[in-house]
């Protein structure tokens, strides 16, 4: 289904205005920047900023529904059986569709880092993935459901967000799908020993 040319301008002028706060969050840092700063610096104004983006917090997490959505129309085209060698093709897709983005992954976890206030807002965030994929994993007809899809959806999860915290901590780091498959491999090794 195509979209408008109004909705796309509506999601370029979004985009434009989150990458411009993130070059500002990296350059002056998370409390040195204003959203002023973001309005001029991406020539709109403020009001233009707050029509998108209600705090700057909004605006550091403002890729989280898009990734979200991205991994579960993964998941659901997918089909994965219900283990974590299962869903390991969807992590793989999704690391690969990530790669790009190492900049823009760096600089929020570096201000994450920075601000133990985040970390909140961050583990909102990880709960409502969590959420989703075990409700993607309990509804899809498998033999998962309840306690046991909301320990594979963490459990993957953890293992992505492990994959990502060793990849960016890697000056020459190979490609995440790389990372992430040596992460999965490591999780399977660990959770059923020999």
């Amino acid at each position: 289904m195509s979209i408008g040319i109004r909705e796309q301008k509506r999601r370029w002028t979004r985009a434009q205005v989150a990458a411009t706060a993130m070059t500002l969050f990296r350059d002056r840092g998370f409390d040195g920047t204003t959203i002023d700063d973001i309005a001029s610096a991406a020539a709109v104004s403020p009001r233009t900023v707050f029509r998108y983006f209600g705090t700057k917090e909004e605006i550091l997490f403002a890729t989280d529904e898009e990734h979200l959505g991205q991994f579960l129309t993964t998941i659901r085209h997918a089909r994965p059986d219900p283990t974590l060698e299962g869903l390991a093709p969807a992590l793989l897709d999704f690391a690969r569709a990530l790669e790009p983005q190492r900049d823009v992954l760096a600089v929020r976890t570096a201000v994450i880092g920075a601000h133990p206030r985040l970390l909140a807002r961050e583990a909102l965030v990880r709960r409502d993935w969590e959420d989703s994929l075990a409700h993607e994993l309990d509804s899809s007809g498998g033999p998962l459901d309840g306690p046991p899809a909301r320990l594979l959806a963490a459990t993957a999860l953890a293992v992505l967000m492990e994959a990502v915290r060793q990849w960016l901590a890697t000056e020459h780091p190979p490609p995440l799908e790389t990372v992430t498959r040596t992460c999965l491999d490591t999780a399977a090794r660990v959770l059923t020993p020999a």
